[in-house]
């Protein structure tokens, strides 16, 4: 495997475990737009996805050419690595983050658990909705005309709120997530460890890139 490839399995996985584990830091809870919870998580599965693909193009050529270019303007023997690699990564965000943005709507909160999410929606729902309805763990908001289920993953302490229909009005669902986020802003909340499990293996994984790069360097 070359530098590329190599780079395309590991960083993208790294920086999504990297990522979840800040959501997870600190002592509140954090809500995250779907699209970029869906980007993130889909940018880290297509790298090593396009592991197979990518052998069938011509990078070699691509690394010769960036890297005399890049040397011509004094930017080191890395700069074909890093352009190309930025290349690929981008053009990976762009379409991932294109199809996310087409899915049902959907919010991610960080660092909650169901008696939290519960304290707060019964103070949330009436605000939002007087007519609001629960049917066991889906809420129904008719007219906003929002209805989602509550989907939970206690060892993470992640509680995700997922449209039950793709057609609902974004503009409907952009004020739930706003009105979500100011009404857990001051709220506090235990330590949660699961930071501290993300954070190893997306090091873990950032170190088993730099060792593999220095290799074949």
């Amino acid at each position: 495997m070359n530098a590329i490839e190599i780079s395309v399995l590991l960083l993208p996985p790294a920086i999504y475990l990297l990522a979840m584990a800040w959501f997870h830091a600190g002592t509140r809870t954090r809500v995250v737009h779907g699209p970029l919870d869906k980007t993130l998580l889909g940018f880290a599965l297509a790298g090593p996805l396009l592991i197979g693909p990518l052998k069938f193009l011509p990078l070699g050529d691509a690394l010769v050419f960036w890297e005399m270019l890049g040397n011509e303007f004094g930017f080191g023997n890395y700069s074909g690595v890093v352009i190309v690699l930025g290349m690929i990564l981008f053009l990976l965000l762009v379409a991932i983050s294109r199809f996310a943005a087409r899915t049902r709507e959907k919010i991610v909160l960080y660092n909650i658990d169901n008696g939290e999410l519960g304290d707060v929606f019964g103070e949330l729902a009436p605000k939002l909705d007087p007519n609001y309805r629960w049917a066991g763990n889906s809420l129904f908001l008719p007219t906003l005309q929002v209805q989602f289920t509550v989907e939970r993953t206690p060892l993470f302490r992640v509680i995700s709120l997922v449209a039950t229909t793709r057609l609902q009005d974004p503009v409907a669902w952009d004020r739930v997530e706003s009105e979500l986020r100011a009404a857990v802003k001051e709220r506090r909340v235990g330590p949660n460890r699961a930071r501290w499990i993300l954070a190893s293996m997306g090091m873990a994984m950032f170190l088993l890139l730099v060792c593999l790069l220095m290799q074949r360097s």
